[in-house]
């Protein structure tokens, strides 16, 4: 085989590998990230000599190293789920269905009575409460007064002494 037939033959290998995700493509994607975090030769991971659940053991805790469970415990929940259930991604799907027809029939509804999103929009505001004017609005308010400040003068006072 020519060399550039074997380049050739070799990019597009990589290239379906990528695109179908086979059973092989995946365990030698596995392969490669274990050989380099590890420093061993490639061929000793994809002939066998190391076990694969080793390798596979070593790849899923080091990529859960990283992980902050108070944050992630969700979606590791839901890895946990699916372990246990192979029919919980459906049953998953199912539910977020059947909630979405329920959130549209529900805003249905309330559009059907005209009532607010929320029930702090519920009150309208009355225009009696509202000031017509300036004018209205600033008559209840103090026309004079004067602030006491003489306890500021005293070095004994509620703030201290504040000479140097």
């Amino acid at each position: 085989m020519e060399f550039k037939t074997l380049l050739d033959w070799a990019k597009a290998q990589a290239i379906l590998n990528t695109l179908e995700g086979t059973e092989y493509s995946v365990w030698r994607s596995v392969c490669r990230s274990y050989s380099k975090t590890y420093s061993t030769p490639l061929h000793l991971c994809l002939n066998g000599d190391i076990p694969p659940e080793d390798i596979l053991l070593a790849e899923f805790e080091s990529q859960l190293e990283d992980i902050d469970l108070e944050k992630d415990i969700e979606h590791i929940l839901d890895q946990i789920y699916r372990l246990e259930d192979p029919e919980y991604e459906r049953n998953r799907a199912n539910e977020l269905d059947d909630f979405i027809v329920q959130a549209e029939l529900e805003e249905k509804e309330r559009i059907k009575k005209k009532k607010p999103i929320h029930s702090s929009l519920r009150s309208e505001t009355s225009k009696k409460t509202l000031p017509k004017s300036v004018d209205e609005l600033t008559k209840n308010l103090p026309k004079g007064g004067h602030l006491n400040l003489s306890h500021l003068d005293s070095n004994d006072g509620e703030y201290g002494n504040f000479e140097d």
